[in-house]
């Protein structure tokens, strides 16, 4: 009798494991760490070591991070899913400025998938930044990116940053290679007045194309972009062009060198793989309104993989604030992802 009883015991634990194992939540600790050394000199704003040439190890500009991914499987081909990531700064140099903080949150959102597409609430990236040379720029996430650099605009209505309380929504996949996000906030304390975010991408073949806006409901500013993307075997190309009104600072490593104004970018990149490596260049400028200075924007850099986890590189960079400053930039970094 208790056998049969172990027996039954035994099929029913057998029988239910695949249940419980289809419900139990998967969870994914991920990251991203990056030390750069870097010289920076300008020719007249003391940077944040209290001089006009500075050397710099660490990670100013706040890339590297860590994260956790955790999703559940809720049946008819939806899942719930969480995603809570924290920046981290190694190695932060004795010239440390107020805003560079040990840890400090960047994603924290929660959401539904299926085949309706995605349904996400919380604090994310917006999609305007989501889309475009944001994501194409091989050197984005050093200190020779493009964005807030005088090719790309910054701050969180731009490429930099995250926004909190959005509702956001992304169609599903198979849609004749259309996507389309965008996000909302109702946000209606201290005089503020909501804002939404909208990109929309298509993507066929070696051509991609984007196209991106994003609206401060508070003052009515907006931010517009177009962007493109082409790839030839080793060799690919891109394109960005945006109209903005949103205003945001102009930096070099990190160190404010303007205020960025209404105006116009323009950015144009380009790289060449060759092996375990991509030398790639960039160029781009701002034209500001009236009495909004100009800007223009320079990089050449080389990467090399050592793997796919991980890569090291070095390069030069200028960023040019017409009759406020230059900055030059010449450094390396080491960059592990995991």
């Amino acid at each position: 009798m208790n056998k049969k009883l172990l027996a039954v015991a035994v099929g029913a634990t057998l029988a239910t494991a695949p249940m419980l194992s289809a419900q139990a939540a998967k969870v994914k600790v991920y990251g991203k760490a990056l030390v750069e050394i870097v010289s920076t000199q300008t020719d007249v704003k003391s940077l944040n070591c209290g001089s006009t040439d500075c050397v710099s190890m660490g990670d100013r500009n706040n890339r590297s991070r860590w994260g956790i991914k955790a999703s559940q499987d809720l049946g008819n081909g939806m899942k719930v899913f969480a995603n809570f990531e924290f920046s981290m700064r190694p190695g932060i140099s004795g010239d440390k400025s107020s805003n560079e903080t040990g840890e400090e949150r960047r994603v924290m959102k929660i959401g539904l998938k299926g085949g309706f597409g995605t349904l996400t609430l919380g604090r994310d990236h917006g999609a305007y930044k989501k889309y475009g040379a944001k994501a194409w720029d091989p050197v984005s996430n050093t200190f020779l990116q493009a964005r807030r650099a005088g090719a790309m605009s910054g701050g969180s209505f731009g490429h930099n940053s995250f926004r909190d309380d959005l509702i956001g929504y992304k169609t599903p996949k198979g849609l004749g290679g259309f996507t389309f996000e965008g996000q909302v906030r109702l946000d209606e304390a201290s005089g503020k007045d909501g804002e939404w975010h909208a990109a929309v991408q298509w993507k066929g073949g070696p051509l991609e194309v984007v196209g991106a806006m994003n609206n401060k409901e508070s003052s009515g500013d907006q931010n517009k972009k177009v962007a493109a993307r082409y790839k030839a075997g080793a060799i690919t190309v891109f394109g960005q062009y945006e109209d903005v009104e949103i205003h945001d600072t102009f930096r070099a490593n990190n160190n404010k060198l303007a205020t960025q104004g209404t105006g116009n970018f323009l950015m144009l990149g380009g790289s060449y793989k060759f092996g375990n490596n991509l030398l790639a260049v960039n160029w781009g400028q701002f034209k500001g309104d009236t009495g909004y200075a100009d800007a223009d924007h320079v990089s050449l850099s080389i990467t090399h993989f050592l793997n796919k986890k991980t890569r090291i590189y070095a390069g030069y960079a200028n960023v040019d604030v017409d009759g406020v400053d230059s900055a030059d930039m010449y450094g390396a970094g080491l960059r592990f992802d995991f």
